[in-house]
């Protein structure tokens, strides 16, 4: 069947294309711009082994929101057509009448890809984001996505895509090795300013609305010594052998959230700016009992700030019920004002390493990794995570920074009250 989607390729997506019908080619690094068209070629490809007879394909992304998003596209580009045989939307599975599937995971659900076989094409889009190690101590490549190729690695292809996040991890190793040459790795790269797929006028208002180191690495694909994030200097800010002491004061920010993609993070901080965090799930009741144990089995508790934004008012409502000591806990409002002073306080804390966190919360350190800060066309600072990630885990923690900073202590020396800030010696 011959399929056409009146797309005119660019250079470097026909550069792509061609390598991955090369036979020498296993390993193709696609260091590609934002807006350069890199998930189109994804999805092209992954049309095209789906048409082919008995193949096994999978697409990998950071998040599973990203996944469905390409899911979406595709099964979208493909309506009208008598190709697949059926498509899941709830395991993000396509199968084709030739016998060929499409399967959709992402790292967050890191071990639903254990024990799969590539005999196809595998793409791991934006795996400049991937963390190294995962929650388990294992490394995402080696451990995770290596082996599902190797029964079939004289014949596979696998698409590395990504904009550069930092001189760290496998993405940029593999580049690293296709600029030695070595056999069956290549690279393609495209900046913004290659193939003409942005307009100049559409480039110098992307530069005014981001940082200039934020614009090198996203549109003109250089790997810089550190990933761009707003939280500059994080990684000096993780340490081995964390030991959180839970013998002084004590304070906890809450970020609930419903069913969407963000999770419900507790984070306790306390005098030492030392951190923990913990993930809550299950059902609503479920949530509530293990908040509400946590809260009642801290010691020395001074302050609980619960976000109320969204669902976040009938879950306080419902929370405070089995709160014994009720007079701790109180609400958060997150607006763009709020907001930026909470991040803004953990950034200069992290800047200024006072913070400090357990080097094995690799989720924590990925979401600092991809969290930025870009300007509106009025020049208002905007701080969230990058499409199509996570910053749950660090509301949670600004929040709770914030419970610590704005408590009220009892100064015994001068008989008056005072707010709580605390400065490790440098």
């Amino acid at each position: 069947m011959e399929l056409n989607f009146d797309i005119k390729l660019s250079s470097g997506q026909k550069e792509v294309y061609d390598y991955v019908h090369d036979k020498n080619t296993r390993f193709i690094v696609m260091r590609f711009s934002r807006q350069c068209g890199k998930t189109v070629i994804a999805e092209i490809l992954l049309i095209e082994y789906l048409c082919k007879k008995n193949t096994y394909n999978a697409y990998i992304s950071p998040t599973y929101q990203l996944g469905r998003k390409v899911y979406n596209e595709i099964t979208k580009l493909l309506e009208g057509t008598n190709i697949i045989k059926k498509a899941n939307a709830t395991t993000l599975t396509i199968e084709s009448i030739y016998g060929s599937t499409i399967q959709f995971f992402s790292v967050e659900g890191y071990t639903a890809i254990r024990g799969t076989t590539i005999k196809g094409l595998l793409v791991l889009d934006e795996c400049a984001y991937y963390p190294e190690v995962l929650p388990n101590g294992e490394t995402i490549w080696g451990n995770i996505v290596m082996p599902i190729t190797k029964a079939h690695n004289k014949t596979n292809k696998t698409l590395l895509i990504s904009t550069p996040c930092g001189k760290q991890g496998f993405y940029y190793d593999f580049y690293n090795r296709a600029l030695l040459k070595e056999d069956g790795i290549v690279e393609v790269s495209r900046t913004i300013y290659d193939d003409k797929l942005v307009s100049k006028e559409q480039i110098e208002e992307i530069k005014r609305s981001i940082p200039k180191m934020a614009f090198e690495q996203e549109f003109e694909c250089k790997f810089l010594d550190n990933a761009i994030t707003f939280f500059s200097g994080f990684e000096k800010c993780f340490t081995d052998k964390y030991q959180y002491n839970d013998n002084t004061h004590q304070y906890i920010g809450l970020d609930p959230s419903g069913n969407g993609n963000d999770d419900t993070i507790l984070t306790k901080i306390n005098d030492q700016l030392q951190v923990k965090q913990y993930l809550i799930k299950g059902t609503f009741d479920s949530k509530y009992q293990q908040i509400a144990d946590i809260i009642n089995n801290t010691p020395y508790l001074d302050n609980v700030l619960v976000e109320i934004n969204g669902l976040g008012a009938p879950f306080y409502n419902e929370l405070i019920k089995s709160i014994k000591r009720k007079n701790k806990v109180k609400e958060w409002t997150t607006t763009n004002t709020s907001k930026e002073k909470i991040l803004s306080n953990l950034a200069t804390d992290i800047q200024q390493r006072r913070i400090s966190f357990n080097k094995e919360d690799t989720e924590l350190f990925s979401q600092f990794g991809t969290f930025i800060g870009t300007y509106t066309k009025n020049r208002h600072l905007k701080l969230e995570a990058k499409l199509g990630f996570h910053d749950d885990r660090i509301m949670s923690l600004a929040i709770a920074l914030e419970a610590k900073n704005t408590t009220k202590k009892y100064d015994r020396s001068n008989f008056r009250f005072t707010q709580s800030r605390t400065f490790k010696s440098m």
